[in-house]
This record gives structure tokens, sequence and C-alpha cells, in this order.
């Protein structure tokens, strides 16, 4: 796997205030080795997310280039490809962390959890056993597994989403602010998770407050340093 992001940029246009265009970036470019932690920084504002989103495609970028060199050698270029080809890549290659849970009411944790691993072919009861550890290990208590995660707190919704995506990682895994709710005890402990995924040679691009940190396990810094706003 590898990721190349070639002077990427996105405007948005604000149609209730006669078609101005905003800049959320410009010219953005550096590429990823499998394997490999970024860590996009800057102040609110500047464009981190929408970086995330456009690699995901839930942007469409405006100008520029991303590639991914996909597991069979295939390159998708992110930027023209077809819907059918976003959603088979997210499916088997691309995962995302956002910030706020979004799951079916009324399914249990443990089920959610579980079921990326499910999908993948393991069977229903390593998969649940695997997520039931996965998620005491993040703090959330065994009497909560069977109780939908849309009645706990910010903090815990953010755990089990943290768990859902990485128990069965894609190969690119991007991370927006993960550990925004978190305690500084969460926070160690979400990071040694990702150090771990690193170590399995998935490539990871994410955002964090946390320097300190990440500082360890990050191989490179994407700097983003003012608020870019156009006409």
């Amino acid at each position: 796997m590898k990721l190349i992001v070639d002077k990427l940029s996105k405007k948005f246009k604000l149609h209730l205030q006669n078609s101005r265009e905003i800049s959320a970036v410009t010219d953005v470019s550096f590429s990823l080795k499998k394997g490999e932690f970024l860590s996009i920084i800057g102040p609110s504002g500047s464009g981190k997310s929408t970086i995330l989103k456009c690699i995901y495609r839930t942007y469409l970028p405006t100008d520029g280039e991303i590639k991914f060199f996909k597991e069979d050698s295939q390159i998708l270029n992110l930027h023209n490809a077809t819907e059918d080809e976003v959603i088979k890549l997210r499916r088997g290659e691309i995962g995302y962390i956002s910030q706020f849970l979004k799951v079916l009411p009324r399914v249990a944790t443990l089920d959610i959890v579980a079921k990326p691993l499910i999908d993948i072919g393991v069977k229903e009861s390593e998969a649940k056993e695997e997520a039931r550890e996965l998620l005491l290990y993040l703090g959330i208590k065994r009497e909560l597994h069977d109780i939908s995660p849309l009645t706990f707190s910010g903090g815990e919704q953010q755990r089990v989403n943290i768990a859902k995506e990485i128990i069965a990682p894609k190969k690119l895994l991007l991370v927006d602010e993960p550990t925004a709710s978190l305690d500084e005890e969460r926070k160690k402990l979400v990071v040694q998770l990702f150090k771990k995924l690193k170590e399995q040679n998935i490539t990871i691009i994410s955002i964090f407050h946390e320097l300190d940190l990440i500082n360890k396990i990050t191989d490179k810094f994407l700097k983003l340093d003012e608020e870019k706003y156009a006409d």
C-alpha cells in the first residue's frame, strides 16, 4: 500500500452568500508508505479534517490528485474515482475514525464491535470474545456490552467508535481527533493501540492535539499554519 497526495485543494461555495468561495486547503502534498504514521497539526479552521474527508471521499477535491496504490498493485486516483470504486475501497482498504459514533439504534455494543470481524469470516463466538477484550481494555464495563452505545457518555461512545474501526483494521486508517473526549489515562491507552497497529504495517493519518503522546510513533508531520479563507 502507498498513498500519494499531490497539490490537493478544496474549495467550498457558499450559495447563500452570493456563491462566495472558501478555500479550505490549498496545494497540500505528501506521500506515505505501508506502516507509516502521519500527524496533521494546525489551528482550528486550517483544513485538517478536510484533508481526511477528501482522502475518504466524503468531500470531492477541487484540484490535485490522491493516488492510492492498492494491495493488488492497482492505482486509484480518488479525485475522479467512481462511487462504486470508492465504496469498494472503504469496505476493504480505507477506514475512518470520526469524532462521533454513528450506529443503528438498539444494537448492542458488543455486536457493533464484533461485526467487522464477522464480516471478514471470523466465527461469531471468536469475534465477540475479541470484541469483549478490546472493550474492556478501553474501559467499557462488561455490564454495558449488551446495551446500545447511543445511551453512553460522549467519552464512552468515542471509545466504542475506536474499537469498531480498529478491531479489523483496514490498510489505511484515517483518524480524526479520536481522543477529544477522553481523560489522560484513556488517551494513553488509545495511543498504545495505534502503536500496535503501526507495528502491523497499518498506515495511519491522524489528527491529534496531544503531540507529546504521539511524537514517538509519528514518522511525518504535516503542518497547516493558518486559517485559509478566500473570496
